[in-house]
């Protein structure tokens, strides 16, 4: 049987985070995944680019997931923004 001040010297030494630390990395890896997924839904989906292009920013979603997620969502957005505005136009 373990006593508390074996469990103290353990948890001392232990490598493991902290329970709030782990807690905080997987809702990290989730929110990450997310990003991720939504990023390669998205750009699989858009009709705004071509093969190529997809194949493109897959490549770079999955080298540079967090950066390449958040640059497909602000070059999407600006794409549609310019589109609409083309759009008005006629």
């Amino acid at each position: 049987m373990i006593n508390a001040e074996q469990l103290r010297i353990a948890e001392a030494v232990s490598p493991e985070l902290p329970a709030g630390g782990n807690v905080l990395w997987v809702v990290s890896v989730i929110v990450v995944v997310g990003l991720v997924a939504a990023a390669l839904a998205t750009i699989w989906a858009s009709e705004m680019t071509g093969t190529a292009a997809k194949v493109a920013w897959t490549g770079v979603v999955i080298a540079l997931p967090v950066v390449g997620a958040l640059a497909w969502f602000v070059v999407q957005a600006l794409t549609r923004q310019a589109h609409s505005s083309v759009a008005r136009l006629h």
